[in-house]
């Protein structure tokens, strides 16, 4: 059943997530370990996510809007840490760009050179973040400072 918000659009309630949006209810749902989507897709944990593979990066954003679980400070510090695992890849490519990371808690995005890191795995330590297992984001981590030197540290997660 949608429900109206007014200029935003007809919002429909789809398995359990927080509602999205009449055109996003047929997006394909992410998986952790299922198959990078290029474009957009639905996540596990209520986002929207959009992979767009460049030329000589890969961008990837997330929102969260209307998922308030996905909004905590434990977890906005957890995805800066897996933004700021893929700047160091940037900083040792030479790139100029700052850190790709914006817009609060409900809008992130994340951009790392091609080679870099790989799709799969950086999509899957960002689904797994959105779910609570930091496994893959500590790996991350630990590789890109180990490449680069040390990448800022996050605050304690409880």
């Amino acid at each position: 059943m949608g429900v109206d918000r007014g200029v935003l659009g007809p919002y429909v309630g789809f398995d359990g997530l927080p509602p999205l949006h009449a055109r996003e209810v047929g997006l394909p749902l992410a998986h952790p370990y299922g198959q990078v989507v290029q474009g957009r897709s639905v996540t596990p944990g209520g986002g929207r996510l959009t992979v767009e593979e460049g030329s000589e990066h890969h961008r990837i954003t997330l929102d969260h809007l209307g998922c308030d679980a996905q909004a905590t400070p434990e977890k906005h510090e957890a995805f800066k840490q897996l933004a700021l695992a893929a700047e160091a890849h940037c900083l040792l490519a030479g790139c100029r760009h700052p850190a790709r990371f914006a817009s609060g808690n409900v809008h992130r995005c994340f951009e790392f050179p091609q080679g870099a890191i790989e799709l799969r795995v950086f999509v899957r330590a960002l689904l797994c973040v959105e779910l609570g297992d930091h496994t893959l984001l500590d790996r991350l981590v630990a590789a890109a400072a180990e490449a680069a030197g040390p990448v800022r540290p996050a605050q304690a997660r409880g």
